[in-house]
């Protein structure tokens, strides 16, 4: 180990900016990405391989089937081949939220049932129009959920189509299309849609825009096409078994647009758009608008003085018309400009209106309505659609004249567009909150088929719906009634108390905290924006969240004050004036033996803050605060000249017993100790492991809270070794990912290790991982000997899970999902040894003329993971010659260490599972000849 120097500085530090909506080209989606950049490195850096600097290919399908083959088939308990969680766990919601959705639709032969995708969380269902819900996609199967579409033919409506991949936003990846034959209760993947590294999106199905049926193929047609990212248009007229390009070769492709749109009308005509633009900026060599009335000849009727550069257009087809069809869209330098305050950024967008008149369309009427797009003064209503990352148009079914345009926000007009009539009727509202009952960033809208003036709309916030979407003020009503498709960064609890409240950081869903352990309690805003890292302060009354800043920061913090209802009134924002550069969902903690110190990272630098109850809350939770009122005094560790170029703090870790011991890890695998960190000469010293990879991304640090020499590490990425332990403070580690990894090394299809937290209870304890496809526990450490046990997959499932929190005076957990909300649990059963023994099989017992290399089997023990052989020349096992704790067949080959010539050998076998080493079996003896 190795001495590092460290600086010592106080800084003073002002607090500046605000959360909110802006039409800064810098934001969602616009070039140059910024938030989708920014997420888009962090996950990278989490979950790449090393040594490619890619995201190996098909992985999290392939991981998927890792644990479905390793973990779920291998102890069966029950009718369903599935493992019986040692916990009961419950769907905590938040039961009102909802996900990002970005697209759903009406079962056509019953309007109260509606399935729905979350971009994360698969397809649900709802039978009532939205007052419950269900998951009807299963644990092992790809969640990332863009775009939904039903066969609406007579005989053909229980076939269903959903496509995954979303290329703009988090940067969900897909790979390939899903399919029901059964109305949507069960679904498998077509085969020819999976392939290729979804990385790299060479596989056409790696981002879907859209998917669309024809209602009129020929019954013994069925007829699915795809709107894709950089692949163009592909069309299937056998139910997805043989696919052929419409647009573009294929196959991804960087010179074929980056987005296209699809639409069919109820006779069959197919309008398509593909963008200009291509892969990072290159001219597509497709693009522009297209008409077909078969799917299969298609006409360019892209008018004149349409705009040369284009992003995302989409389409609107007039129900009441389907001659008259709507396009709306982002481009570039062209149409109408939309200007953001205190900023030369600008964001231009083009809408125009096509009247078929006859033939193959090419000499329709065009008319350009881009001088009528919305302009509201106010800057938060002003049109957005970040990039093309939230944008959708449809047409009334009951009134041709009004016209609803999403984005950021959702508008009306009563005009079409002929007038700049357009109204704010969703999304945000006049200050920074949200239109209430609805959600920004809209990406779907569509009518009850029986009463269209109720509309219905998919957010960043779910599904909400209004029963007066033609005049009026909206009002809305969310349909979020255990729609449970929220996105967790983070959640917090109190430790020192039975007091079930719960903090957590969301994308797209602000921070929220609930003190109300039922699945129905309502949760309290705490800070706006993509919510982040949260902490609970233990015995006091405030709490602690983060989120999006909006400044050179990235990411601010705020402290935030509880009232007896567990409300936040007040709040001030604390983060260091010099701390920037923070990674998405940068980590900070809290001293557990005092809670008033608060270590956070930012980029390079480590800063603590002593005394955060002093800190006076005189602001309210949606008000701005200025650069001239942040006035806190940090302590900052700076170890910059130490680490990697281009690494980060990426976890933070504090120690309760002995107090003021300091782990943090960077995104390079470099890992240091900070010994007497509350002091203003602390000592630093690097206890990296020579087993660690050099570019693997620390994703956890964990402390045993009774022993502080007692260290965990976690990394994220694929392919490198996951899990490790150290008994003596760093100084070794000893590689515990035991049968989560494929093999040994890391190579291979293991999950990704996000997190792990010691949970205790009654003198008891567990080590429970977090990981890319779901929580895996074990109750023994034995190095690469350690069997992880999957906990809550009937519940749980196979969700990302990247945090987790746990007390020990009642062993409440809590589980936050990448897509599912929240679990709980009191864990209070923990992994018991295997009671039943293994049934040796042969050589029999007392066998003669054994041959000295012998195989020695036994019959496979329920519950086992791995078994324990040993192997000895004496009856009481006081001479071993072979002793194996790491077998997972139920048979090993004794080689080169026994002799011949009719000498006596004892063996016996033992099942290993998550609580350690069961009883032995009976020791049988063999001879040799």
């Amino acid at each position: 180990m190795k001495l590092r120097a460290i600086i010592i500085s106080l800084v003073i530090i002002i607090s500046v900016g605000i959360y909110r909506y802006t039409l800064d080209s810098e934001n969602k989606g616009e070039s140059p990405y910024k938030i989708t950049k920014e997420y888009e490195e962090w996950f990278l850096n989490r979950y790449k391989d090393p040594a490619t600097g890619k995201i190996p290919e098909n992985i999290h399908m392939k991981e998927l089937e890792f644990v479905h083959n390793n973990f779920s088939k291998r102890n069966i308990n029950d009718k369903n081949n599935q493992i019986q969680s040692l916990n009961t766990w419950e769907n905590r919601g938040p039961h009102d939220i909802g996900g990002r959705t970005r697209e759903f639709a009406f079962d056509v032969s019953n309007e109260n049932r509606i399935l729905a995708g979350g971009v994360s969380s698969g397809i649900w269902e709802t039978t009532n129009s939205g007052q419950n819900w269900r998951k009807t996609t299963s644990s092992h199967q790809l969640t990332s959920v863009t775009s939904i579409d039903q066969d609406k033919r007579q005989g053909k409506q229980n076939i269903w189509y959903y496509g995954t991949g979303e290329r703009q936003g988090s940067t969900i990846y897909g790979n390939g299309i899903y399919k029901s034959t059964n109305n949507g209760n069960t679904w498998f993947v077509l085969p020819a849609t999976v392939n290729g590294n979804i990385e790299n999106f060479d596989n056409a199905f790696d981002y879907i825009y859209r998917v669309k049926t024809n209602p009129k193929a020929p019954q013994n047609n069925d007829e699915v096409y795809v709107a894709t990212s950089n692949a163009g248009i592909l069309r299937s007229t056998d139910g997805g078994s043989v696919w052929e390009p419409i647009f573009g070769s294929g196959a991804a492709s960087t010179n074929i647009s980056f987005f296209s749109d699809l639409e069919v009308t109820s006779e069959g005509v197919f309008y398509a758009t593909m963008s200009s633009i291509g892969f990072q900026n290159t001219n597509s060599l497709v693009k522009g608008i297209f008409r077909s009335e078969n799917g299969i000849d298609w006409t360019d009727i892209t008018p004149d003085n349409f705009p040369k550069i284009t992003g995302r257009i989409v389409i609107a087809v007039d129900p009441q018309n389907e001659d008259k069809v709507y396009f709306f869209g982002n481009t570039p330098e062209s149409g109408y400009q939309v200007k953001a305050e205190n900023s030369d950024n600008s964001q231009w967008y083009s809408l125009f209106k096509y009247e078929y008149k006859s033939g193959n369309g090419i000499n329709g009427k065009w008319t350009e309505l881009s001088q009528n797009l919305p302009s509201p003064n106010l800057e938060l209503h002003k049109l957005s659609t970040q990039g093309g990352y939230s944008v959708t148009l449809k047409v009334s079914p009951l009134d041709s004249n009004i016209v609803y345009l999403g984005g950021v926000n959702l508008y009306r007009s009563k005009s079409a567009f002929t007038e700049s009539d357009a109204e704010v009727i969703g999304g945000l509202d006049k200050v920074i909150n949200f239109y209430p009952n609805h959600h920004p960033d809209v990406h779907d809208i569509r009518f009850l088929p029986s009463n269209p003036k109720i509309m219905f709309t998919a957010t960043d916030g779910g599904i909400h719906k209004t029963l007066n979407s033609t005049e009026g003020i909206t009002q809305w009503e969310s349909l979020n009634n255990g729609y449970s498709t929220t996105q967790f960064y983070s959640v917090g609890i109190h430790h020192n108390s039975e007091k079930t409240g719960v903090i957590g950081g969301l994308q797209d869903n602000n921070v929220i905290y609930s003190n109300n352990n039922s699945s129905e309690s309502k949760w309290d805003v705490v800070t706006l924006g993509d919510g982040f890292a949260t902490a609970i302060a233990d015995d006091k009354n405030f709490t602690i969240s983060s989120a999006g800043s909006g400044d050179d920061a990235g990411i601010a913090f705020y402290i935030n004050g509880l009232d007896v209802d567990g409300k936040t009134l007040k709040h001030k924002r604390i983060d260091p004036i010099d701390g920037k550069y923070s990674i998405w969902n940068t980590p900070f903690v809290l001293d557990p033996n005092d809670n008033d110190i608060m270590y956070l990272a930012s980029g390079l630098d480590l800063w603590r803050y002593d005394s955060l109850s002093s800190i006076p809350l005189d602001k309210d939770k949606t008000s701005e605060i200025t650069k001239e009122e942040r006035t806190l005094v940090w302590d900052k560790v700076a170890v910059t000249t130490e680490l990697g170029i281009g690494a980060q703090i990426s976890a933070v870790a504090i120690s309760k017993s002995p107090r003021n011991v300091v782990y943090f890890g960077t995104t390079f695998g470099e890992l240091y100790r900070v010994d007497n960190s509350n002091t203003s000469n602390p000592n630093i010293t690097e206890v990296r492991s020579a087993q660690f990879n050099n570019y693997a991304n620390i994703s956890s640090i964990t402390i045993d809270p009774d022993d502080a020499s007692k260290v965990f590490v976690c990394f994220s990425n694929y392919n490198v070794k996951s899990i490790f332990y150290s008994t003596n403070s760093g100084e070794d580690w000893e590689q515990i990912g035991g049968n989560l990894e494929e093999s040994e090394n890391g190579k291979g299809n293991g999950p990704g290790i996000n997190t792990l937290k010691i949970v205790e209870y009654d003198g008891k304890r567990v080590y429970m991982v977090g990981t890319t496809v779901g929580i895996f526990v074990t109750s023994n450490l034995n190095g690469m000997g350690t069997v992880w046990d999957y906990e809550a997959e009937q519940s749980l499932g196979a969700y990302n899970v990247l945090t987790l929190d746990t007390r020990k005076n009642d062993g409440y957990t809590v589980v936050g999902t990448y897509g599912g909300g929240i679990f709980t649990t009191f864990f209070k059963n923990f992994p018991s040894t295997l009671s039943i023994t293994v049934r040796l099989e042969s050589p029999i017992d007392k066998a003669t003329s054994v041959n000295e290399n012998p195989t020695l089997k036994w019959e496979p023990l329920s519950g086992a993971t791995l078994y324990k052989l040993q192997v000895s020349s004496d009856a009481n096992f006081d001479n071993i010659l072979f002793d194996n704790s790491n077998i997972t067949e139920t048979e090993t080959e004794i080689k080169k260490i026994l002799s011949s010539g009719f000498k006596n050998y004892y063996w016996r076998v033992a099942g290993i599972n998550s609580a350690g080493i069961g009883q032995y079996s009976e020791v049988w003896q063999f001879q040799t000849g």
